[in-house]
């Protein structure tokens, strides 16, 4: 993948000098400097669906300080975002003021487009003990922040009340994956039709990286090191074949399946992040109080049950006329108590900016989940999620670690080989050496 990538950058930027492409861009620091507050201005960002959303309901707040701004909020999938920026950093033009990025892709980004983004270092360190420190240092490059965490997404077990009390099972016995594997066959057997947990077999490594992450893991250590064939990474690839031999798993090989699945109640638990909650309050309202959440499994008791799926951050590209005042949006956004607040209440959105979770609503009971403190409960969770150690290569490892993955949940192959031969693979590709 990682020759794919770079042959459609060279193909890009070959096609665009040819039509008169801008010319480099040099690496640019967010110095903080006065901004007067009759500025006329413009601000352009790309984000997507409900995130989009949520930034436009903080221009008001914005617009108090500086109401001569006008901010324009383009919806852009998250396909169509990492095709125009790959676009966008070769050509040095096209590219928006702020832009919404996952924070475990925006981590290639800066070691292939050094000059890509705005140093947001100097302006953000006072800021950094106020921010979910997992996020944080995925915004990072060679000790510079280039993305400012917005969401976090700690992750849990989704459950249906009414299955679990069918089967007589209490969630908060189930303290390690053996445990849930046991509550699983007998609410199988109470609630004919429905699976206990859905996986995507072949197409997707969401549950085998929460799983690692909880475990401390990932693809890569702090060192750059390959770690796909970890202790860590063979026991969560153990567990979920565990869980089709026990027979408790539906596969679930797309988002849509996921969602018909969960709504037409054939799946007991769904294992995702925070954000997980909006889907459910949006996409089925009549489970309205069937749901509730307990912290995610771990492979022995007494561990950490802690880990995080998904989440975003904003960063400004090299390219933005109007940097100084596109990070003065993205402070008011999302380093303020009241607009991350507003974003989690209406759209779900979890903080990374931990002072937010002081606010009485985080200790709340939310009625779709029978009137359950989820929010507390995820927040006590944010602090405690292992850093994940990101490189340039982590698309390529995922395309590596998902065929291993498939081979052994859909092909029966053994999981200790599979992920061997990965690791040589990545090592080949990238050059990289392989963790002792």
């Amino acid at each position: 993948m990682k020759k794919i990538f770079f042959l459609i950058v060279g193909l890009v930027a070959v096609f665009l000098t040819g039509c008169g492409g801008s010319k480099p861009v040099e690496t640019s620091e967010i110095t903080g400097k006065e901004i007067k507050s009759d500025i006329k201005a413009e601000i352009k960002i790309w984000s997507w669906d409900v995130a989009a959303l949520g930034l436009k309901d903080t221009i008001p707040s914005f617009n108090e300080k500086y109401p001569n701004v006008k901010v324009i909020v383009e919806e852009v999938g998250t396909g169509d975002t990492y095709q125009k920026l790959t676009i966008g950093l070769n050509s040095n033009t096209g590219l928006p003021d702020i832009m919404t990025i996952e924070t475990d892709a925006f981590i290639k980004y800066p070691p292939n487009f050094p000059n890509g983004f705005y140093d947001l270092t100097k302006v953000s360190t006072d800021l950094k003990n106020d921010f979910d420190p997992s996020k944080w240092q995925l915004g990072m490059y060679e000790n510079k922040l280039y993305a400012l965490p917005w969401d976090s997404a700690p992750a849990g077990i989704f459950y249906r009340r009414d299955f679990f009390e069918n089967a007589g099972i209490d969630p908060n016995n189930i303290k390690t994956w053996d445990d849930f594997i046991e509550a699983g066959k007998k609410v199988q057997v109470a609630n004919p039709g429905v699976k206990m947990i859905p996986i995507n077999y072949a197409k997707g490594t969401a549950i085998h990286s929460m799983m690692v992450n909880s475990l401390g893991s990932g693809s890569f250590n702090s060192e750059g090191e390959i770690t796909v064939a970890d202790k860590s990474n063979i026991k969560a690839l153990k567990m979920q074949k565990k869980f089709i031999d026990e027979d408790i798993s539906y596969n679930a090989d797309s988002w849509n399946t996921l969602v018909i699945a969960t709504k037409n109640n054939e799946v007991a638990t769904v294992l995702y992040g925070g954000w997980w909650g909006g889907t459910l309050k949006d996409q089925m309202p009549e489970q309205n109080g069937k749901w509730g959440v307990i912290p995610i499994p771990s492979f022995e008791e007494g561990d950490k049950r802690v880990s995080y799926a998904g989440g975003a951050s904003l960063a400004i590209p090299s390219q933005s006329k109007n940097a100084e005042l596109a990070w003065e949006f993205i402070k008011n956004a999302v380093a303020t108590k009241e607009n991350q607040v507003m974003m989690y209440k209406k759209y779900d959105l979890f903080p990374s900016y931990l002072p937010a979770f002081e606010d009485e609503y985080f200790k709340k009971g939310d009625p779709y989940f029978a009137g359950q403190k989820v929010s507390e409960l995820f927040a006590d969770m944010v602090p405690l999620i292992n850093k994940k150690y990101g490189t340039e290569d982590d698309s390529e490892a995922s395309d590596y670690l998902l065929d291993a993955q498939a081979a052994v949940l859909t092909g029966n192959a053994d999981v200790d080989k599979v992920l061997k031969g990965a690791a040589e693979a990545i090592k080949t590709a990238t050059g990289r050496s392989i963790a002792n």
